[in-house]
Protein backbone atom coordinates (compact mmCIF):
# COMPACT_ATOMS: atom_id res chain seq x y z
CA UNK A 1 0.00 0.00 0.00
CA UNK A 2 0.94 3.82 -0.63
CA UNK A 3 2.47 6.29 1.99
CA UNK A 4 -0.79 7.64 2.25
CA UNK A 5 -2.93 6.77 5.24
CA UNK A 6 -5.90 7.15 2.96
CA UNK A 7 -4.59 3.99 0.80
CA UNK A 8 -3.78 1.89 4.20
CA UNK A 9 -7.55 2.97 6.09
CA UNK A 10 -9.94 -0.11 5.21
CA UNK A 11 -12.31 1.68 7.39
CA UNK A 12 -12.52 4.06 5.21
CA UNK A 13 -12.70 2.59 1.92
CA UNK A 14 -15.55 0.48 3.34
CA UNK A 15 -17.57 4.04 4.30
CA UNK A 16 -17.05 4.95 0.58
CA UNK A 17 -18.82 2.21 -0.37
CA UNK A 18 -21.54 2.06 2.28
CA UNK A 19 -21.89 5.83 2.33
CA UNK A 20 -21.36 7.38 -0.57
CA UNK A 21 -18.70 9.80 -1.20
CA UNK A 22 -20.34 12.77 -0.82
CA UNK A 23 -20.90 11.28 3.17
CA UNK A 24 -17.56 10.03 3.18
CA UNK A 25 -16.07 13.43 2.92
CA UNK A 26 -17.95 14.85 5.52
CA UNK A 27 -17.34 12.24 8.23
CA UNK A 28 -13.78 11.14 6.95
CA UNK A 29 -12.53 11.75 10.36
CA UNK A 30 -14.38 9.21 11.99
CA UNK A 31 -12.27 6.77 10.31
CA UNK A 32 -8.23 7.27 9.29
CA UNK A 33 -7.00 10.58 7.49
CA UNK A 34 -7.00 11.67 3.89
CA UNK A 35 -4.55 14.36 3.50
CA UNK A 36 -4.80 16.95 0.99
CA UNK A 37 -2.10 18.95 -0.22
CA UNK A 38 -2.57 22.65 2.04
CA UNK A 39 0.07 25.33 2.27
CA UNK A 40 -2.58 27.46 3.85
CA UNK A 41 -2.59 29.17 8.39
CA UNK A 42 -4.96 26.98 9.87
CA UNK A 43 -6.12 29.05 12.57
CA UNK A 44 -8.36 32.28 12.86
CA UNK A 45 -6.78 33.07 16.48
CA UNK A 46 -2.87 34.27 17.19
CA UNK A 47 -1.28 30.73 17.23
CA UNK A 48 1.10 31.11 20.62
CA UNK A 49 4.40 29.23 21.17
CA UNK A 50 3.83 26.93 23.68
CA UNK A 51 0.90 25.35 25.64
CA UNK A 52 0.47 23.92 29.49
CA UNK A 53 2.53 20.85 30.69
CA UNK A 54 0.95 17.74 29.22
CA UNK A 55 1.97 15.04 26.79
CA UNK A 56 -0.04 13.46 23.82
CA UNK A 57 0.60 10.69 21.43
CA UNK A 58 0.17 10.37 17.22
CA UNK A 59 0.95 8.50 14.07
CA UNK A 60 3.03 9.83 11.32
CA UNK A 61 5.17 9.23 8.14
CA UNK A 62 7.66 12.09 9.52
CA UNK A 63 10.66 9.57 9.89
CA UNK A 64 9.63 7.76 5.95
CA UNK A 65 7.33 5.37 7.27
CA UNK A 66 3.73 4.97 9.44
CA UNK A 67 4.92 5.29 13.37
CA UNK A 68 3.49 6.08 16.88
CA UNK A 69 5.00 8.84 18.26
CA UNK A 70 4.68 11.17 21.69
CA UNK A 71 5.60 14.35 22.36
CA UNK A 72 5.14 17.02 25.11
CA UNK A 73 2.29 19.97 24.47
CA UNK A 74 5.78 22.41 24.55
CA UNK A 75 7.36 20.52 21.74
CA UNK A 76 10.39 19.88 23.96
CA UNK A 77 10.41 16.29 24.18
CA UNK A 78 9.36 13.83 21.32
CA UNK A 79 9.99 10.32 20.91
CA UNK A 80 9.02 6.96 18.55
CA UNK A 81 7.51 4.44 19.96
CA UNK A 82 7.55 2.02 17.42
CA UNK A 83 10.10 1.35 14.94
CA UNK A 84 8.94 -1.77 12.75
CA UNK A 85 8.83 -1.68 8.75
CA UNK A 86 5.14 -2.35 9.25
CA UNK A 87 2.42 0.67 9.31
CA UNK A 88 0.56 1.40 12.87
CA UNK A 89 -2.36 3.19 12.64
CA UNK A 90 -5.68 3.46 14.79
CA UNK A 91 -3.82 4.31 18.25
CA UNK A 92 -6.04 4.75 21.68
CA UNK A 93 -4.12 5.24 25.33
CA UNK A 94 -6.31 3.57 27.81
CA UNK A 95 -7.93 5.61 30.59
CA UNK A 96 -5.29 4.72 33.52
CA UNK A 97 -2.88 5.83 31.13
CA UNK A 98 -0.92 2.94 31.16
CA UNK A 99 -1.12 1.74 27.50
CA UNK A 100 -1.77 2.23 24.25
CA UNK A 101 -4.10 0.14 21.79
CA UNK A 102 -3.09 0.04 18.19
CA UNK A 103 -3.47 -1.33 14.74
CA UNK A 104 -0.19 -3.02 12.71
CA UNK A 105 0.49 -5.84 10.43
CA UNK A 106 3.71 -6.05 11.68
CA UNK A 107 2.47 -10.16 11.51
CA UNK A 108 1.45 -9.76 7.89
CA UNK A 109 -2.60 -8.96 8.97
CA UNK A 110 -4.53 -5.67 10.70
CA UNK A 111 -4.39 -7.07 14.20
CA UNK A 112 -4.75 -5.46 17.42
CA UNK A 113 -1.95 -4.75 19.67
CA UNK A 114 -1.12 -3.35 23.05
CA UNK A 115 2.29 -1.58 24.47
CA UNK A 116 3.15 0.30 27.44
CA UNK A 117 3.13 4.37 27.00
CA UNK A 118 6.86 4.27 26.22
CA UNK A 119 6.83 1.93 23.49
CA UNK A 120 8.17 -0.82 25.41
CA UNK A 121 6.39 -4.65 25.73
CA UNK A 122 4.10 -4.69 22.53
CA UNK A 123 1.47 -7.68 23.00
CA UNK A 124 -0.50 -8.89 19.95
CA UNK A 125 -3.88 -9.47 20.44
CA UNK A 126 -5.88 -10.78 18.15
CA UNK A 127 -5.24 -13.72 15.92
CA UNK A 128 -7.99 -13.70 13.38
CA UNK A 129 -7.49 -14.09 9.35
CA UNK A 130 -9.05 -10.99 8.35
CA UNK A 131 -8.93 -6.89 9.34
CA UNK A 132 -9.13 -5.73 13.24
CA UNK A 133 -9.73 -2.28 13.84
CA UNK A 134 -10.96 0.32 15.65
CA UNK A 135 -9.63 -0.64 19.47
CA UNK A 136 -11.98 1.17 22.27
CA UNK A 137 -11.00 0.77 25.97
CA UNK A 138 -13.68 0.27 28.79
CA UNK A 139 -13.49 3.10 31.33
CA UNK A 140 -11.55 0.64 33.64
CA UNK A 141 -8.72 -0.11 31.18
CA UNK A 142 -9.32 -3.43 31.77
CA UNK A 143 -11.39 -4.82 28.23
CA UNK A 144 -11.26 -3.86 24.29
CA UNK A 145 -14.15 -3.48 21.98
CA UNK A 146 -13.06 -3.87 18.21
CA UNK A 147 -14.44 -4.28 14.52
CA UNK A 148 -13.61 -6.67 12.25
CA UNK A 149 -14.52 -8.11 9.24
CA UNK A 150 -12.87 -11.94 10.02
CA UNK A 151 -15.95 -14.00 9.61
CA UNK A 152 -16.79 -12.02 6.13
CA UNK A 153 -19.36 -9.08 7.67
CA UNK A 154 -18.42 -6.38 9.88
CA UNK A 155 -18.98 -7.30 13.15
CA UNK A 156 -17.91 -5.75 16.70
CA UNK A 157 -15.95 -8.12 18.96
CA UNK A 158 -14.72 -8.01 22.63
CA UNK A 159 -11.57 -9.18 23.91
CA UNK A 160 -10.25 -8.62 27.65
CA UNK A 161 -6.44 -6.32 27.50
CA UNK A 162 -5.03 -9.19 27.75
CA UNK A 163 -5.79 -11.07 25.07
CA UNK A 164 -8.19 -13.05 27.13
CA UNK A 165 -12.05 -13.44 26.43
CA UNK A 166 -12.39 -12.91 23.05
CA UNK A 167 -16.10 -12.72 22.33
CA UNK A 168 -17.92 -12.01 19.03
CA UNK A 169 -20.38 -9.18 19.89
CA UNK A 170 -22.97 -8.58 17.31
CA UNK A 171 -24.18 -11.29 14.81
CA UNK A 172 -26.31 -9.90 11.93
CA UNK A 173 -26.41 -9.70 8.04
CA UNK A 174 -25.59 -5.79 7.91
CA UNK A 175 -22.89 -4.01 9.26
CA UNK A 176 -22.19 -2.47 12.84
CA UNK A 177 -19.80 0.54 12.87
CA UNK A 178 -17.62 2.63 15.73
CA UNK A 179 -18.41 1.15 19.12
CA UNK A 180 -18.66 3.91 22.02
CA UNK A 181 -18.27 2.77 26.00
CA UNK A 182 -20.61 4.65 28.18
CA UNK A 183 -18.62 6.45 30.88
CA UNK A 184 -19.67 3.78 33.62
CA UNK A 185 -19.08 1.00 31.42
CA UNK A 186 -21.96 -0.52 31.48
CA UNK A 187 -23.41 -0.02 27.94
CA UNK A 188 -22.02 0.68 24.48
CA UNK A 189 -22.89 2.63 21.73
CA UNK A 190 -22.60 1.57 18.20
CA UNK A 191 -23.92 2.49 14.46
CA UNK A 192 -25.92 -0.41 12.86
CA UNK A 193 -26.70 -0.82 8.92
CA UNK A 194 -30.31 -2.23 9.15
CA UNK A 195 -32.60 -1.50 6.05
CA UNK A 196 -30.18 0.98 4.48
CA UNK A 197 -29.82 3.61 7.08
CA UNK A 198 -27.86 3.70 9.61
CA UNK A 199 -28.53 3.72 13.22
CA UNK A 200 -27.52 4.09 16.56
CA UNK A 201 -27.61 1.56 18.88
CA UNK A 202 -27.43 0.79 22.22
CA UNK A 203 -26.10 -2.89 24.12
CA UNK A 204 -24.79 -4.31 27.01
CA UNK A 205 -20.42 -5.21 26.94
CA UNK A 206 -21.60 -8.81 26.32
CA UNK A 207 -23.60 -7.70 22.98
CA UNK A 208 -26.96 -8.57 24.80
CA UNK A 209 -30.34 -6.75 24.57
CA UNK A 210 -29.74 -4.09 21.63
CA UNK A 211 -31.99 -1.45 21.32
CA UNK A 212 -32.77 1.25 18.56
CA UNK A 213 -32.07 4.56 19.42
CA UNK A 214 -32.72 6.42 16.67
CA UNK A 215 -35.54 5.00 14.86
CA UNK A 216 -35.17 7.13 12.17
CA UNK A 217 -34.96 6.75 7.97
CA UNK A 218 -31.89 9.84 8.00
CA UNK A 219 -28.48 8.80 8.44
CA UNK A 220 -27.44 9.27 12.12
CA UNK A 221 -23.97 8.47 12.94
CA UNK A 222 -22.11 8.60 16.56
CA UNK A 223 -18.43 9.84 16.53
CA UNK A 224 -15.51 7.05 16.25
CA UNK A 225 -12.70 6.93 18.39
CA UNK A 226 -14.25 10.06 20.87
CA UNK A 227 -16.25 9.94 23.89
CA UNK A 228 -20.09 10.96 22.25
CA UNK A 229 -21.42 10.53 25.51
CA UNK A 230 -21.94 13.09 28.16
CA UNK A 231 -19.97 12.81 30.99
CA UNK A 232 -22.35 11.68 32.99
CA UNK A 233 -23.20 9.17 30.88
CA UNK A 234 -27.16 10.85 30.63
CA UNK A 235 -27.21 11.72 26.83
CA UNK A 236 -25.35 11.43 23.50
CA UNK A 237 -23.82 13.44 20.96
CA UNK A 238 -24.45 12.65 17.25
CA UNK A 239 -24.49 13.83 13.78
CA UNK A 240 -27.75 13.24 11.71
CA UNK A 241 -29.23 14.64 8.19
CA UNK A 242 -32.62 14.76 8.93
CA UNK A 243 -33.36 17.39 8.34
CA UNK A 244 -31.90 17.76 5.06
CA UNK A 245 -28.40 18.96 6.14
CA UNK A 246 -25.94 17.19 8.06
CA UNK A 247 -25.95 18.64 11.80
CA UNK A 248 -25.53 18.02 15.17
CA UNK A 249 -28.21 16.53 17.72
CA UNK A 250 -28.30 15.70 21.17
CA UNK A 251 -30.33 12.97 22.94
CA UNK A 252 -30.70 11.41 26.32
CA UNK A 253 -29.46 8.03 26.23
CA UNK A 254 -32.72 6.41 26.12
CA UNK A 255 -33.58 7.98 22.63
CA UNK A 256 -35.74 10.52 23.62
CA UNK A 257 -36.28 13.85 23.44
CA UNK A 258 -33.48 14.97 20.53
CA UNK A 259 -32.72 18.25 20.40
CA UNK A 260 -30.47 20.29 17.18
CA UNK A 261 -27.51 21.72 18.20
CA UNK A 262 -26.58 23.82 14.97
CA UNK A 263 -28.05 25.38 12.15
CA UNK A 264 -25.76 26.60 9.64
CA UNK A 265 -25.49 26.15 5.94
CA UNK A 266 -22.33 23.91 6.25
CA UNK A 267 -22.25 20.31 7.80
CA UNK A 268 -21.21 19.87 11.48
CA UNK A 269 -19.47 16.33 12.07
CA UNK A 270 -17.12 14.83 14.66
CA UNK A 271 -18.81 16.41 17.90
CA UNK A 272 -17.14 16.04 21.32
CA UNK A 273 -18.25 16.55 24.37
CA UNK A 274 -15.53 18.80 27.28
CA UNK A 275 -15.14 16.47 30.67
CA UNK A 276 -17.13 19.22 32.46
CA UNK A 277 -20.02 19.13 29.51
CA UNK A 278 -19.95 22.66 29.14
CA UNK A 279 -18.31 22.50 25.70
CA UNK A 280 -18.84 21.34 22.66
CA UNK A 281 -16.01 20.97 19.84
CA UNK A 282 -16.49 20.15 16.79
CA UNK A 283 -15.64 20.56 12.77
CA UNK A 284 -17.70 22.04 10.10
CA UNK A 285 -17.30 21.43 6.29
CA UNK A 286 -18.33 24.06 3.70
CA UNK A 287 -17.48 24.30 0.09
CA UNK A 288 -14.37 22.01 0.66
CA UNK A 289 -13.11 23.98 3.83
CA UNK A 290 -13.25 21.74 6.94
CA UNK A 291 -12.81 24.25 9.66
CA UNK A 292 -13.10 23.95 13.44
CA UNK A 293 -14.98 25.17 15.75
CA UNK A 294 -16.12 25.40 20.01
CA UNK A 295 -19.49 26.11 21.28
CA UNK A 296 -21.27 26.06 24.51
CA UNK A 297 -23.30 22.33 25.05
CA UNK A 298 -26.81 24.00 24.49
CA UNK A 299 -25.23 24.85 20.77
CA UNK A 300 -25.10 28.52 21.53
CA UNK A 301 -21.81 30.95 21.19
CA UNK A 302 -19.71 29.21 18.20
CA UNK A 303 -16.36 30.25 18.19
CA UNK A 304 -14.16 29.07 15.35
CA UNK A 305 -10.41 28.09 15.86
CA UNK A 306 -9.03 27.33 12.68
CA UNK A 307 -10.53 28.02 9.67
CA UNK A 308 -9.06 25.00 7.25
CA UNK A 309 -8.26 21.92 8.70
CA UNK A 310 -7.19 18.05 7.56
CA UNK A 311 -9.82 15.51 7.64
CA UNK A 312 -7.69 14.21 10.46
CA UNK A 313 -8.13 17.69 12.13
CA UNK A 314 -11.36 16.05 15.08
CA UNK A 315 -10.67 17.40 18.01
CA UNK A 316 -9.51 15.77 21.20
CA UNK A 317 -10.01 17.11 24.66
CA UNK A 318 -7.15 16.98 27.32
CA UNK A 319 -8.46 14.91 30.45
CA UNK A 320 -9.07 18.33 32.53
CA UNK A 321 -10.89 19.61 30.02
CA UNK A 322 -8.85 23.12 29.66
CA UNK A 323 -8.07 22.03 25.82
CA UNK A 324 -8.30 20.40 22.71
CA UNK A 325 -5.89 18.87 20.47
CA UNK A 326 -5.90 18.66 16.90
CA UNK A 327 -4.51 18.73 13.42
CA UNK A 328 -3.95 21.44 11.28
CA UNK A 329 -2.09 23.41 8.67
CA UNK A 330 0.69 25.54 9.44
CA UNK A 331 2.60 26.59 6.03
CA UNK A 332 3.10 23.36 4.81
CA UNK A 333 2.45 19.78 6.14
CA UNK A 334 -0.09 19.00 8.96
CA UNK A 335 0.84 19.56 12.52
CA UNK A 336 -0.50 19.16 16.16
CA UNK A 337 -2.22 22.25 17.48
CA UNK A 338 -3.56 22.66 20.84
CA UNK A 339 -6.12 25.17 21.78
CA UNK A 340 -8.20 26.49 25.06
CA UNK A 341 -11.78 25.51 26.09
CA UNK A 342 -13.67 28.50 24.34
CA UNK A 343 -11.03 28.25 21.08
CA UNK A 344 -9.45 31.83 21.95
CA UNK A 345 -5.70 31.23 22.09
CA UNK A 346 -3.75 28.42 19.92
CA UNK A 347 -0.38 26.99 20.08
CA UNK A 348 1.63 24.84 17.89
CA UNK A 349 2.54 21.65 19.66
CA UNK A 350 5.30 20.37 16.73
CA UNK A 351 7.21 21.49 13.33
CA UNK A 352 8.61 17.85 12.29
CA UNK A 353 6.92 17.89 8.55
CA UNK A 354 5.08 14.67 7.57
CA UNK A 355 1.49 13.94 7.69
CA UNK A 356 -0.09 13.51 11.26
CA UNK A 357 -3.19 11.43 12.15
CA UNK A 358 -4.89 9.71 15.65
CA UNK A 359 -3.68 12.50 18.08
CA UNK A 360 -5.06 11.73 21.99
CA UNK A 361 -3.44 12.81 24.94
CA UNK A 362 -1.96 10.86 27.29
CA UNK A 363 -3.16 10.58 31.00
CA UNK A 364 -0.33 11.34 32.62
Amino acid sequence: MGDEKKNKSWKSFRQEIILASALVGLLAGCGQAIFPKETASPVANPVETEAAAGTVVYTSNQDGNWDIYSVTTDGRDSRRLTTTLAEEEGLMPSPDGTKIAFVSRRDGDYEIYVMNTDGSNPVRLTYAKGIDEGPVWSPDSRRLVFESNRDGNWELYGIDADGSHERRLTNTISEEANPIWSPDGRRIAYEYRRDGAWEIYLMDPDGGHPVNLTQSRALDHTDSQCTSWSPDGRQLLFVSNRSGNWELYRMSADGAGAVRLSRSRGAEVDPVWSPDGRRIAYAMVQADRRELYVMNADGSHNQRVANRVPPEAKPVWSPDGRRFLFVGYRIGSPELFVADAKGRHVFQVTTVGGQKADPQWLMN
